[in-house]
Formats: structure tokens, C-alpha cells, sequence
């Protein structure tokens, strides 16, 4: 009857002990881990040497852009890695791949699309844009007073083109089809000319534009 009345509390006493070793304690550090791989946009190639930013923002806190806590870059293979330990408790994290061939997103974590969550195992491929430079030779062919192009790229602006015959270099986003936003100018209106193309990545790309 002694072993009887024994062995329920012991038992008990075992289940308690293991649960509470799985439960997180305050003060323990956790964080995030995330891996994958660099690609360029639209294709299976890999980017070597691509830097990964890993960002985060504090439960309870408000920071805009969320500050920078852990760097690192992809290998040869554009294999990336990063496991960040915490004590402090995030709301989420936010991850961006960024590379100087490639056009880049804001640096503002604010506009990085890659969300994680804190104490997970992530992983997750990043396609990045390369850069294609355009060589445009212009010819006026008709009575338009002028050619503008808008631009293709954040950092540039739109472009006038006044004399009959100019070439020019513009940066585009690479590995995709996309249509040069081409329009004539004539005395109180615009008329679109858009030229389609197929942009190669890291490569100049020669575009006749006749207007």
C-alpha cells in the first residue's frame, strides 16, 4: 500500500519537472535563425559575396528605419547564414539582400519584404535585381519638338533629349522583359513611344529610338 500511495506524487512531480524545462525562462537568450541562398532575378544564378542585412524591431518600440543588428555575406555558392541571439523580445525581423551590381532596395528596413518571427528556424532564398545599362542612340526622324524618357530606376530622373541625334546610357533592371518609357514631345502634348525589351543582367543592352 506504501508503493501505491508513492508513485503518484513521484510521477507527478516528474511531468511538472518536464514541462517546465520546456518553457522559455526570462532572461534566456532566443533570437532568430535564417539561411538560403542569393539568387538573381528570374534565373538560377547565384550571387557570390551578396551581403544580408538582419534587422529588427523591439516588442513595445517604434523605430523607423528599425535598427541594424547583424550582417553577414553569401559564399561562392551564394549560400548565407545568420543566427542571431537575444534576451531582448522582438515583435519581428526583417532580412534584405543587397549587392553593387544589383538594384537595391531602400535601405530603410521599412520597405524590406522578407519577415521573420523570434525563436524560429527560417529559411529563405533572396532574388535580387541585376543591373543592365542601356545605350540609347536617339535619331529625330519626325516634326516632335523633343524625346523624353521616364526613368526606369529610382535614383535617376526622367530625361529630355533636345538635339536630332544624341546617345545616352541609362541603368535598368536586368533579366526581365520590360518596355522603355519612351514619349515625344510636341507643342502641348505627350505621345507615348514605348519600345519593349529584353534586358540581360550585368550586360549593356543597345536600344535605336527613332522619333
Amino acid at each position: 500500500m506504501k508503493l501505491k500511495s508513492f508513485l503518484p506524487p513521484v510521477m507527478s512531480l516528474v511531468l511538472l519537472l518536464s514541462f517546465v524545462g520546456c518553457q522559455k525562462q526570462d532572461g534566456e537568450p532566443t533570437g532568430v535563425h535564417i539561411y538560403g541562398k542569393i539568387y538573381n532575378q528570374n534565373s538560377n544564378e547565384t550571387v557570390a559575396g551578396a551581403m544580408v542585412l538582419l534587422s529588427g524591431m523591439k516588442r513595445g518600440t517604434y523605430s523607423n528605419p528599425a535598427p541594424i543588428l547583424d550582417t553577414c555575406y553569401a559564399d561562392e555558392n551564394g549560400n548565407y547564414h545568420i543566427e542571431f541571439e537575444t534576451k531582448d523580445d522582438y515583435l519581428y525581423y526583417k532580412a534584405q539582400a543587397f549587392s553593387p551590381m544589383h538594384l537595391n532596395p531602400s535601405n530603410s528596413a521599412a520597405t524590406w519584404e522578407h519577415i521573420y518571427h523570434q525563436g524560429k528556424v527560417h529559411e529563405s532564398d533572396h532574388y535580387i535585381i541585376p543591373i543592365c545599362w542601356l545605350k540609347i542612340n536617339s535619331m529625330k526622324v519626325s516634326n516632335a519638338d523633343e524625346l523624353g524618357m521616364n526613368n526606369l530606376v529610382e535614383e535617376e530622373r526622367p530625361i529630355i533629349i533636345y538635339e536630332p541625334r544624341v546617345i545616352f546610357y541609362r541603368r535598368a533592371p536586368g533579366n526581365q522583359k520590360i518596355t522603355l518609357p519612351f514619349f515625344k514631345i510636341y507643342p502641348g502634348q505627350h505621345i507615348p513611344l514605348s519600345i519593349p525589351v529584353q534586358t540581360p543582367a550585368h550586360d549593356t543592352l543597345e536600344v535605336l529610338v527613332e522619333w
